[in-house]
C-alpha cells in the first residue's frame, strides 16, 4: 500500500483489505479533512462503510482500471 499525504492506493486489495485500510487511515483523514482512494475497480463494497461513518465521497473513473474516490469528512 502506498500512502502519500492524503492518497491511499489500494489497487490489488481485496474488499476487506480496502475497508481495513480506510479504518487504519481514518485518523489521518479526520486530521487532513479528506483522502483520495485509488483502486483498480470501483470500490462499491466500501461505500456502505463510508456512509455509515458520515463521510462524503465522489467517484471519478479515470480509465477502465483506475477509479479515484474523493472522500471528505462529513
Amino acid at each position: 500500500m502506498k500512502s502519500l499525504s492524503n492518497v491511499l492506493d489500494v489497487r490489488g486489495f481485496t474488499s476487506e483489505e480496502v475497508i481495513m485500510a480506510l479504518k487504519q487511515n481514518s485518523g489521518e483523514m479526520e486530521k487532513k479533512g479528506c483522502l483520495w482512494l485509488i483502486n483498480d475497480r470501483e470500490p462499491t463494497d466500501c461505500y456502505s462503510y463510508l456512509m455509515e461513518h458520515d463521510y462524503h465521497f465522489q467517484t471519478f473513473i479515470v480509465s477502465k482500471n483506475e477509479f479515484r474516490v474523493f472522500i471528505s469528512c462529513g
